[in-house]
């Protein structure tokens, strides 16, 4: 069964969508169930709210249905919650493209927290069949934060050095 987490980011899930096969429910992603973009911003608002940690915007669209959108959500909520780093370092580091190989070059990409990645749209597509390049996102809260202390520039290249070599 599904715990409570996961209870309700189904419910928000069908009250975000419109279909009535209960199967396609389970099995489809968000674009298959023909969710769009402006409910899809609204879901993730949601369950960032529920799970008290910003999810990525890029998380609903790579997430294969809703349980994986539910394994994906927990999991962000458990590693952030139970983690000292995480707790020193609001930014998240987020897989976007998965290289081939050891040596993979790695581009990051920096994005202010909620997963805006509209800016880096047309790069994503133009490199999605480049086998080889693994493409990082780093979800940064001090990009879009007015006021906050931001860290350094050496400290983010440390944390993001840190995260990448994990």
């Amino acid at each position: 069964g599904l715990s409570a987490v996961g209870a309700s980011i189904l419910k928000l899930w069908k009250d975000s969508i419109s279909c009535a096969d209960a199967n396609a429910v389970y099995a489809s992603s968000w674009e298959e169930l023909g969710g769009d973009s402006i409910s899809a911003i609204i879901l993730t608002e949601n369950i960032s709210k529920l799970i008290v940690r910003s999810l990525p915007l890029s998380e609903l669209v790579r997430a294969k249905n809703v349980v994986d959108l539910i394994e994906s959500a927990e999991g962000r909520q458990n590693k952030l919650a139970n983690t000292d780093k995480a707790k020193q370092n609001d930014g998240i580091m987020t897989v976007l493209k998965k290289g081939q190989g050891v040596n993979s070059p790695c581009l990051i990409l920096f994005f202010p927290a909620g997963g805006v990645l509209l800016p880096y749209q047309r790069l994503l597509e133009e490199l999605r069949d480049n086998e080889e390049i693994e493409i990082l996102g780093v979800e940064d809260p001090y990009i879009s934060s007015k006021g906050s202390q931001a860290p350094t520039t050496e400290a983010i290249a440390c944390t993001v050095a840190d995260e990448v070599s994990a």
